[in-house]
């Protein structure tokens, strides 16, 4: 069983990173998607989006956040269904996930903390500027 029907795009600069990152989530059962810069994700993720983007800040010539505000501001890939009183409703999410590194391995918990939109139009995710938190775990079934 995946946890994902989409890929998590890794996109970042150094293949060394791309290939740790990716063959991580690969074994947690994944499916991952690597790109060695923000224009070829950008690219696939009008053919197919991701679940989720993980990126360099410091990638040439689009740095990461560039890449992340591209994908904020397209409503098809910066939304989720968000449960709201007894429904779900599309919100801007900010995911942030727990990465461990031991010395020698990166460990991702799953879960995370995700930031949420309170209103539904609103890009606002910081909670000092009228946003909220959920946590967020990733449950995986056994079969």
């Amino acid at each position: 069983m995946t946890p994902s029907v989409r890929p998590v795009y890794v996109v970042d600069g150094s293949a060394e990173i791309r290939a740790m990152v990716s063959d991580t989530l690969r074994s947690l059962g994944y499916e991952a998607a690597a790109f060695e810069s923000a224009g070829r994700a950008l690219d696939a993720m009008a053919r197919r989006p991701p679940s989720a983007v993980l990126t360099d800040l410091a990638m040439a010539p689009m740095p990461g956040d560039e890449l992340c505000q591209r994908v904020k501001e397209s409503r098809a890939l910066s939304r989720v269904p968000v449960i709201v009183d007894d429904h779900f409703e599309g919100r801007h999410v900010d995911l942030r996930p727990y990465c461990l590194f031991d010395g020698e391995k990166v460990i991702i918990i799953p879960g995370g903390l995700t930031r949420v939109a309170l209103k539904p139009e609103s890009m606002v995710v910081n909670s000092s500027q009228g946003g909220g938190s959920k946590d967020t775990w990733v449950l995986r079934g056994t079969s």
